[in-house]
């Protein structure tokens, strides 16, 4: 039965990889209004870094499910928070796009 417990605290633990990647996007997206006074070009620039790096982590984050969501649904288990993640999990290509003009979008293509 010990390997019961295995699963459930795998499951547990990528769960906890994936939201801490959606947690240090929004920290990323909150940095790009951190900066209110100084040369509009580097706010500028800051801003865009900042979204940029949200958009590379919820990447991240996408990649990380797409792997383990087929692998979890060969073994018989559904997590919970697959749902959220099992449209990502079908497509393979994911790119990051849209990083002008203060956007970043993860797109599934």
């Amino acid at each position: 039965m010990r390997w019961q417990e295995e699963y459930m605290i795998v499951q547990e633990e990528m769960w906890r990889v994936l939201a801490w990647f959606e947690w240090k996007a929004i920290w990323w997206e909150a940095q790009a209004i951190q900066r209110s006074n100084g040369n509009g070009d580097i706010l500028h620039s800051v801003s865009a870094y900042s979204f940029k790096q949200a958009a590379i982590t919820l990447h991240i984050a996408a990649c990380c499910a797409a792997d383990w969501l087929p692998e979890l649904a060969k073994a018989g288990i559904n997590p919970v928070w697959g749902v959220k993640y099992s449209i990502i999990a079908s497509k393979k290509n994911i790119a990051v796009t849209d990083v002008s003009n203060n956007n970043a979008a993860v797109t599934i293509i």
